[in-house]
């Protein structure tokens, strides 16, 4: 299955952060998906997800709202996923970076 990753927020330089980590998790559990940044307002009306920033989106849906994208919290959603999809149970928790 293709992931869509997208990573919302207006600090350019938490997008960057999340998105390096996002890319190397994504390496690691071996998906296939694309990531992207969105950092305009307009769309985050659209959304309605203004006042809920930083957004993570997966496939369209919205998985976390107001919290940080920290590597902690993007390894545990990523060892989630690829739980789910590979049928594997999620190993003890990694030592994160």
């Amino acid at each position: 299955m293709r992931f869509k990753f997208r990573i919302h927020g207006l600090d350019m330089k938490v997008l960057n952060r999340a998105e390096v980590t996002l890319r190397r998790l994504v390496r690691d559990f071996g998906f296939d998906a694309e990531i992207c940044k969105v950092n305009e307002i307009l769309e985050h009306g659209r959304m309605g997800i203004s006042d809920a920033l930083p957004v993570l989106e997966i496939n369209g849906v919205v998985v976390t709202r107001k919290t940080p994208l920290t590597e902690e919290t993007l390894h545990s959603i990523c060892e989630r996923l690829h739980s789910l999809f590979s049928g594997e149970k999620p190993s003890p928790k990694k030592d994160v970076h």
